[in-house]
């Protein structure tokens, strides 16, 4: 085993040359790609606010005095900007991207709803427009709805009740102390709850999320190049090892010490370039090395021919790094493919590599992954078994 072991170093070193620079090739693309998409959601969502035009409101003392109010007053001052415009004016900007939408209030708005009668609004934005404007529209159409509704409801139920009760000569003004009471806790409304961040996956943030997701995906197109050392059509050196007493458990196990070292060397090189704290990430490498080396070298068992080897590889790689997450985040997928991702190998990377980056204990997921690196292993030595006793060429 001795031997053997020293024959595949020697077979790894030359391939390792081969490996640095694909590692190298992949490592700048993947790391553009990375640039690029930072880049363009950091510039999509910035602080800059929504402009809405109103119109409409220009000759109602009591509905620019609101707007008024909103803007200094109302916490939607620091994503939404109002101003009045007529409505050609206003369609004129919105075609040329100056404001993102407007709203037109129809005459007598105001003294309907004072009656109790609420009058639709007219909002107008892009066609088909797919910017996060469609999600605020929608959200705030339903909240505002909602407040103003229960307002006018409450406010009125309470005049009514005061009227038949008996009590008309207070009934208005206890109608318009419950109003402004009203309006007060619209107005603070930003105090009535807490902000939690929970991030984009797992609790990283999206340039962190996408750090790891895309680091799963390079670990899986770095293993690429080792196809050429452990792909075979021919098990003649392997019968003769096993007759001189290194049988099919001694040659996978040398082979995947020296391919999970390599793959090590990977993993850790990668997690210092995006977090530069080698050292620090050593063992928790290990469990992702040695998964990626024994999923990788079952893959390779299982085929006998390079290019056959090579394209499953990479399909094998790339769809489970799609599925689980690592391109997309996760939330885009269905329910069923979210609970699929869990149990992926490249899913469970992920995972390891985000509590890495958290702070957590990655126990959990380094057991699991080891699992996954016995399962496979097995299947290695099967697959070696059934080679050396029943091979005679041809696809497995």
């Amino acid at each position: 085993m001795k031997k053997y072991l020293q024959l595949q170093f020697k077979r790894m070193r030359k391939t390792m040359v081969l490996v640095i620079l694909v590692a190298a090739f992949l490592v700048c693309g993947i790391y553009a790609v990375y640039q690029a998409t930072v880049t363009r959601w950091s510039a999509e969502n910035s602080t800059e606010k929504f402009t809405i035009a109103m119109v409409g409101t220009a000759d109602d003392a009591l509905l620019r005095l609101g707007i008024s109010a909103a803007q200094t007053m109302d916490a939607s001052r620091f994503t939404v900007e109002l101003v009045e415009m007529e409505e050609k004016q206003a369609s004129d900007a919105l075609y040329a991207g100056e404001i993102a939408a407007y709203i037109v209030v129809p005459d007598g708005f105001l003294d309907h709803a004072l009656q109790g009668e609420l009058i639709p609004l007219k909002f107008v934005s892009e066609t088909g427009g797919k910017t996060i404007l469609t999600v605020v529209k929608q959200e705030l159409s339903a909240a505002v709805s909602n407040l103003v509704l229960s307002s006018e409801q409450g406010s009125f139920a309470l005049y009514d009740a005061l009227t038949a009760l008996g009590h008309g000569d207070i009934a208005y003004q206890e109608m318009n102390n419950l109003a402004n009471l009203y309006a007060g806790q619209i107005f603070n409304r930003d105090n009535l709850f807490s902000v939690e961040y929970i991030g984009v996956s797992e609790g990283l943030d999206f340039e962190k999320a996408l750090l790891c997701g895309l680091s799963v995906l390079l670990l899986m197109l770095m293993s690429i190049p080792f196809a050429g050392v452990f792909v075979r059509d021919s098990y003649g050196l392997e019968r003769l090892l096993c007759s001189k007493g290194v049988g099919a458990f001694k040659q996978v196990l040398s082979e995947l010490m020296l391919y999970g070292l390599s793959m090590l060397i990977l993993v850790t090189a990668a997690m210092w370039a995006f977090s530069k704290g080698a050292p620090k990430y050593l063992l928790a490498g290990i469990p992702v090395a040695l998964c990626i080396a024994s999923l990788c070298l079952m893959i390779y068992s299982i085929t006998e021919h390079l290019v056959s080897a090579v394209i499953l590889q990479m399909l094998l790689g790339v769809g489970m790094c799609f599925v689980s997450g690592c391109i997309y985040p996760i939330s885009f997928f269905p329910a069923s493919i979210q609970s699929l991702a869990r149990f992926l190998p490249t899913g469970v990377i992920k995972t390891h590599f985000s509590g890495v980056l958290l702070g957590r204990s990655v126990q959990e997921t380094g057991l699991l992954l080891t699992a996954f690196s016995v399962f496979f292993f097995t299947v290695c030595v099967g697959v070696r078994k059934y080679r050396i006793v029943h091979h005679k060429g041809g696809i497995l």
